[in-house]
């Protein structure tokens, strides 16, 4: 058995008995959890929503299993098209769980501007909620379908392994010492993008908090100290890595870049991040897209200067709108 195999059956084994569980024992785990943040004064009953959301999420990706497993019946696990219809339905339906559990609201602006493409995006990240909001972008809002740069690690989130590798996309090992394969497969990643397409990945390679960022400047401030020169001021993002993005860059000649930056999910990076802010305010995300004409970056003497001006413009954004909307 290969370690795909021994992989989607421990995880998808393990969905199943998440379904049955937390579903036969709703009744009691509604009762514990309000009764827990009531005792806590929660009273926007941040547990409570939160385990709401964890269930319907398990009858999504338990549903999204199913119609995976349904083209590979029907032999038709080589076609994207029916893979990408899926991963747009699960990603409206894991929006809307959100919507009606956490209340989350999305605003996007600059979506105008988006074409037909191919373009290469590079997003912001902050939250364990960015990749639903970028493929919700990318695949439900614009109509395109998206190539993800992922980390291995949402190898054992079942709906993204199996989309993951039945269409074009790369699992990226983080920390990983063999760095020319990775970007090797990120170049094979790139085959054939055309029209309709969007290639995927966050630079920053993590989710933004204080001690990453620091970190990362103080890495910076050693290593390459021109460039901690550029962004030595962030307050919100971290400093991006542009190898992988230069190699999506040179791989796709014709296409063009979007960036796109968000507020109002920081913070939640972490469980108890999430719990936080739900027990303290309303969730929505605000995000901006960007299109930059390919001419603009091949114009640029640096790829790398040409990036970290466009952090530290997004970093900006961010703070301007945070203060703004008084968040």
């Amino acid at each position: 058995m290969s370690k795909a195999w021994l992989r989607r059956t421990v995880t998808i084994t393990v969905l199943g008995l998440i379904v049955i569980f937390v579903t036969v024992l709703a009744p009691v785990w509604v009762v514990l959890f309000t009764a827990y943040d009531l005792a806590r004064g929660k009273r926007r009953m941040p547990t409570l929503r939160l385990m709401t959301f964890g269930l319907l999420w398990a009858w999504i990706e338990a549903a999204g299993v199913f119609l995976i497993f349904a083209l590979w019946v029907t032999g038709q696990s080589r076609n994207h098209g029916a893979h990408y219809r899926i991963q747009r339905w699960w990603c409206a339906r894991i929006i809307a769980a959100l919507r009606v559990t956490v209340g989350l609201r999305v605003t996007i602006v600059g979506v105008e501007h988006v074409g037909r493409g191919p373009y290469v995006m590079f997003c912001r990240h902050a939250s364990l909620a960015d990749s639903i909001i970028s493929c919700f972008i990318v695949n439900n809002t614009l109509g395109l379908q998206p190539r993800y740069v992922l980390k291995s690690d949402l190898e054992m989130v079942p709906c993204l392994d199996l989309l993951g590798h039945r269409t074009p996309n790369c699992f990226v090992r983080r920390g990983s010492s063999n760095v020319a394969g990775e970007l090797a497969a990120l170049m094979q990643m790139m085959d054939g993008l055309s029209e309709g397409q969007a290639a995927v990945i966050f630079p920053e390679g993590s989710r933004a908090n204080q001690e990453k960022r620091e970190r990362e400047l103080t890495r910076l401030a050693e290593r390459h100290p021109e460039r901690h020169a550029r962004l030595g001021n962030l307050q919100r993002l971290i400093p991006p890595k542009p190898a992988g993005a230069k190699v999506m860059l040179d791989a796709a000649p014709q296409a063009d870049v979007i960036t796109v930056w968000h507020e109002g999910l920081d913070g939640l990076d972490t469980f108890p991040g999430m719990l936080t802010a739900l027990a303290e305010r309303k969730v929505g995300a605000h995000v901006v897209v960007t299109v930059h004409p390919r001419a603009e970056v091949d114009a640029a003497d640096d790829f790398t200067e040409w990036i970290d001006n466009r952090w530290v413009e997004m970093d900006d954004a961010v703070a301007r709108f945070t203060q703004t909307a008084g968040v």
